[in-house]
């Protein structure tokens, strides 16, 4: 990700993007951002709210796809039911944004991020709220039904707290515990930041891909001489490549 655009807000810019979303000072917001497709796995996250301990408690779901029609209806029924902990209507505590340009404003509102995928291979949106300084919560991979990148991201839980079974009931837990202690979620937020600086950054990511290219490249010498020769790399542009295919004689 772009860790300079994806960083952490001023006061204000906070200011201004809780007002946008109607947040006041008791209030906490769950942010979530992506595709709403099966694998994000997100009615086990909605299911969660109700059983949340944290009364004034918002989730908002920025993205659209084939799951958005059955995830609002479910938003709907449990809607309708009583909820054991809370007088609040649930509608209010959930929101779906489909048009979202920039979800940084809403990143930069939040209070956690959630990120409850079993299937995902990186995790862009985790990264992305974790370059806003915004702590985190993932599903723990198992090996057998959840398989994504969100331990791994998030460091084994060293940047971001980990959730170790798919039920609501330890979603709604481990979201209590974390808006419950706002030092462990300082803690989380400036490791996640310097974590996605560090690993994440587009820039540092390019040039580690480019080293591995040319590494590549150097320990195939013969074939890089044959390229070269073959004018597939041409040995006078500037680059990584060009220096290797033109010293491929002593590498």
């Amino acid at each position: 990700v772009d860790v300079d655009a994806f960083r952490p807000p001023t006061a204000a810019e906070r200011a201004d993007a809780r007002t946008a979303y109607g947040l006041d000072d008791e209030t906490m917001l769950l942010a979530w951002t992506g595709r709403l497709s099966p694998e994000k796995n997100l009615d086990t996250l909605i299911r969660a709210l109700p059983l949340c301990r944290r009364r004034r408690l918002r989730l908002i779901l920025a993205g659209d796809g084939p799951e958005r029609g059955r995830l609002e209806k479910l938003a709907s029924n449990i809607n309708s039911q009583a909820s054991p902990v809370s007088d609040d209507a649930f509608t209010s505590r959930v929101q779906f944004l489909r048009d979202v340009v920039d979800v940084r404003p809403l990143l930069h509102a939040a209070d956690l991020f959630v990120f409850p995928s079993v299937s995902e291979s990186l995790g862009l949106s985790l990264i992305e709220a974790m370059a806003c300084n915004l702590p985190a919560i993932a599903l723990r991979p198992d090996e057998d039904r959840v398989r994504n990148a969100g331990a791994e991201i998030l460091d084994e839980g060293r940047c971001g707290a980990l959730v170790d079974q798919n039920t609501p009931e330890a979603f709604a837990a481990e979201i209590d515990r974390l808006l419950n202690s706002a030092e462990e979620r300082a803690r989380f937020a400036l490791a996640a930041r310097r974590r996605a600086a560090t690993f994440f950054d587009w820039t540092s990511a390019s040039r580690d891909f480019e080293s591995l290219i040319t590494q590549f490249i150097c320990r195939s010498k013969g074939q890089a001489k044959r390229l070269s020769e073959k004018g597939a790399i041409h040995t006078g542009a500037a680059g990584p490549f060009a220096e290797c295919a033109s010293e491929s004689g002593r590498v």
